[in-house]
């Protein structure tokens, strides 16, 4: 990943592609960018994309880049869990949230109970 990559809105993306009723396939000759690139970033298997790839979509579409992206990458950044949740499952915004608050609590709780096991561990050492 680089700093120019950018996380791809892939359901929009779609449906962008549907509204116009163009496949993948057409959207590839369009755009220059191949069809199983187009799928993965569709169905979220791929949820970065160097910006000049997401500039062609967008312009193959008639759409504004900002239309397909969700945020920047920063270069050695993970993209937010719940941008990552909604893009690979394909949710809406407050499901992926919720889950990735789930998630939070589950790690929180982790590390809570490791930090007193460590704490016990130190206690019974002395």
């Amino acid at each position: 990943m680089t700093a120019k990559d950018v996380i791809v809105n892939g359901n929009r993306l779609k449906a962008w592609r549907e509204s116009q009723q163009l496949t993948q396939g057409q959207l590839e000759v369009k755009a220059g960018i191949s069809q199983a690139h187009i799928s993965r970033l569709e169905s979220g298997d791929r949820v970065n994309a160097k910006l000049s790839t997401v500039g062609k979509l967008a312009y193959a579409l008639g759409l504004p880049v900002s239309e397909l992206l969700v945020e920047p990458i920063a270069e050695g950044e993970l993209p937010p869990i719940h941008v990552f949740i909604r893009q690979k499952y394909g949710l809406d915004e407050l499901t992926a949230r919720s889950i990735a608050d789930q998630v939070d609590l589950m790690v929180t709780g982790w590390r809570q109970r490791v930090k007193e096991r460590i704490e016990r561990e130190g206690d019974n050492n002395q």
